[in-house]
């Protein structure tokens, strides 16, 4: 029997509308009963990945398709029910969750339900905020030891700023900004990968166990150089970019540091577009018992 995992990335601070293809917290919740329809268990990444000194990648336990479910960028919209300042009140991500796993079976065994990929400089999340969501306090970082303790989300990197276009300076060393492929250098690294894990473990409480690129982009020194030797150092056990393989999805083939995951309204735009995406997935996976 082969094993694949299906991990799955939404933007909650993505609210336009309140529509599917608008409100990526409505796709959830209209995704996770796609899932549950099909039978196919969500577990967390910490259930899915072994530590870097195991002989393979994937967790001996787990058996046949499996998905995992990942947010990027860490607004408040992630963990904390929140009026949204057109699109009115929103249900939070985690509450989401909590309410799915009390009636879909296949969500109740994953813990943390869900990992939020955080930007950790508190400088860069108030210049974000300012610039490009309305300036209403969106991107704190005061609930992210409240989420770690509930065990709904785990609280992970996504690098120190985002080397974001929208801010005056980044870590990048020429100032070259809207691109997380052109972190080359140690110093560079340290600044966006290192310094992120030691902020976050003070604010969060835990230490982070996996990054996540921005854009899904990893140069070729971090997946081959940095991460394989000084990620392992900072506990790190695997960092998640974006389909580079024909599938997507995560088999025990993968690389650790270049694993990779679909993103809502990207990879797929519609709860059928999750399902064929997730029947891909059951098909990898001969002989499942599902």
């Amino acid at each position: 029997m082969t094993r694949a995992v299906a991990i799955l990335t939404y933007h909650p601070i993505h609210i336009v509308e309140n529509s599917y293809s608008g409100n990526d917290l409505l796709a959830l919740d209209a995704d996770l009963a796609v899932i549950d329809r099909l039978g196919i268990p969500v577990r967390s990444l910490d259930q899915i990945f072994t530590p870097p000194d195991a002989a393979g990648l994937l967790e001996p336990a787990l058996r046949g398709p499996v998905v995992a479910i990942t947010f990027d960028d860490g607004a408040v919209f992630d963990y904390v029910d929140h009026p949204h300042p057109t699109c009115g009140p929103q249900l939070a991500a985690a509450s989401v969750l909590r309410r799915n796993a009390a009636r879909y079976p296949t969500l109740a065994g994953a813990w943390p339900r869900a990992s939020t990929f955080v930007i950790a400089s508190p400088e860069a999340r108030d210049e974000l905020d300012r610039k490009d969501y309305f300036g209403g306090g969106y991107w704190r970082d005061d609930w992210w030891k409240d989420a770690v303790a509930s065990r709904v989300l785990g609280v992970e990197s996504h690098s120190w700023d985002h080397n974001h276009p929208s801010l005056e300076r980044s870590a990048q060393r020429d100032n070259v900004r809207g691109t997380f492929r052109n972190i080359g250098t140690r110093d560079e690294a340290e600044a966006e990968i290192a310094q992120s894990v030691r902020y976050i473990e003070e604010r969060a409480g835990a230490r982070p166990k996996f990054f996540a690129y921005p854009w899904g982009e990893a140069s070729d020194y971090l997946h081959e150089q940095y991460l394989p030797t000084r990620g392992v150092e900072l506990g790190l056990r695997a960092a998640l970019s974006c389909p580079q393989t024909a599938s997507g999805y995560v088999t025990d083939a993968s690389n650790r540091w270049l694993v990779p995951r679909f993103v809502c309204q990207h990879d797929w735009k519609s709860p059928a577009g999750l399902e064929d995406l997730l029947r891909g997935l059951a098909a990898a996976c001969p002989g499942a018992a599902r």
